[in-house]
């Protein structure tokens, strides 16, 4: 119950992007919330009803399409069981950022450490931040000198992204990108 991060890891089984009620399904309540920050830092939201996801804004079935990589809030009033589905990426997944705080995801259905060759890091500057939600809290990581470092006692870490986790990331003084390795 309450909100909780997602990431789409999988595009439609066609391979493009599929629409929320393709990608996302669990046991949903009336009026369950999906809502997507978008590049404005604003939210799209999306409230189901009779087995459909509804546009918050035309309150009408959507049609959105939520490409591999799109993170999420899922509000529920009651526990949920929730399922993401569809086809795996091929190949490596390419993220391009902006200034400032973005939701992000690292688009493969993989744990992915911060440090290592799983991912490549570009464009980040030292105090870059990286949350990831741990139950009702976050836990914090700065960017230094090509690597994460724990928030609290700022010793290297060896953490890893969950499945299907969404992170936030801040970015003080350039547009990040980040490629993650994908499973083949």
């Amino acid at each position: 119950a309450g909100f909780n991060m997602y990431a789409v890891v999988f595009s439609g089984l066609d391979g493009k992007p599929a629409k929320i009620s393709d990608v996302v399904s669990g046991d949903f309540q009336e009026n369950d919330e999906i809502q997507i920050f978008s590049e404005s830092g604003a939210y799209d939201t999306y409230f189901y009803s009779e087995g459909k996801w509804f546009s918050g804004l035309t309150f009408e079935e959507s049609t959105n399409l939520l490409p591999v990589g799109t993170s999420f809030w899922v509000k529920t009033a009651a526990p949920t069981q929730i399922t993401l589905k569809g086809a795996v990426l091929e190949g490596d997944y390419s993220y391009m950022g902006r200034l400032g705080y973005q939701m992000v995801s690292f688009g493969v259905p993989k744990e992915v450490p911060l440090n290592g060759d799983s991912v490549v890091w570009e464009n980040l500057t030292n105090n870059d931040e990286l949350q990831i939600r741990n139950g009702e809290s976050y836990k914090t990581y700065f960017y230094n000198d090509g690597a994460w470092y724990d928030g609290v006692d700022f010793s290297r870490t060896t953490d890893k992204v969950p499945i299907g986790a969404s992170v936030w990331l801040r970015a003080q003084n350039a547009a990040p990108s980040f490629v993650v390795k994908g499973l083949n």
